[in-house]
């Protein structure tokens, strides 16, 4: 059940995160002075996580949609947990990035490079939940729930792909005889 197209997919939902990191920069660097407003945080945090979220699920979707027709013509077998198990092979390196983080954490001092440095890179590939992530540093315990976003939403996003359930054409289109327009 193991094979390349899973360590082909975790290179996807890897390469879109570190994308919507990116786009994350992108947007504080842009909206900082929206997003210091007691509303413009939260209203960032959700587009961020958004951004995010809907980058990994196309990947997984799409690749749900594709072995959906391969196993209908017998080219592979049927895997429907490869979804979550490329989204958790995906969170290897943000655990370990998230390892280094609490290892700094752990044996900071006052004014210690070390942790400044890892905290940074941690935000930065993190960058999505910014502001959760400041808000919880001095306890960074909490943090290791991020790590379960990219499994569930390949999860998720694999399933509807393989079972054809476009949330796009639901969420666009008023009258389902469009949604077959999507159709690649």
């Amino acid at each position: 059940m193991f094979n390349d197209s899973v360590l082909k997919m975790s290179l996807a939902i890897i390469v879109n995160s570190i994308v919507a990191s990116f786009i994350c920069v992108i947007m504080v660097f842009t909206f900082s002075g929206f997003i210091v407003t007691s509303w413009g945080g939260p209203v960032y945090e959700v587009l961020a996580i958004l951004i995010m979220g809907s980058l990994i699920y196309g990947v997984s979707w799409q690749s749900g949609f594709k072995d959906y027709n391969k196993v209908k013509f017998g080219h592979i077998t049927k895997f429907i947990r490869k979804g979550f198990v490329a989204g958790a092979i995906a969170a290897i390196p943000f655990l370990i990035l998230y390892i280094v983080f609490i290892i700094s954490f752990l044996i900071k001092t006052a004014h210690d490079v070390f942790y400044n440095i890892t905290y940074i890179v941690y935000l930065f590939f993190n960058m999505p939940y910014s502001l959760i992530i400041g808000a919880l540093k001095n306890q960074p315990a909490f943090l290791c729930l991020f790590l379960l976003v990219l499994p569930i939403i390949s999860g998720i996003g694999y399933i509807l792909g393989y079972k054809d359930i476009s949330l796009t054409g639901r969420l666009v289109y008023k009258n389902s005889k469009n949604i077959a327009k999507l159709r690649r």
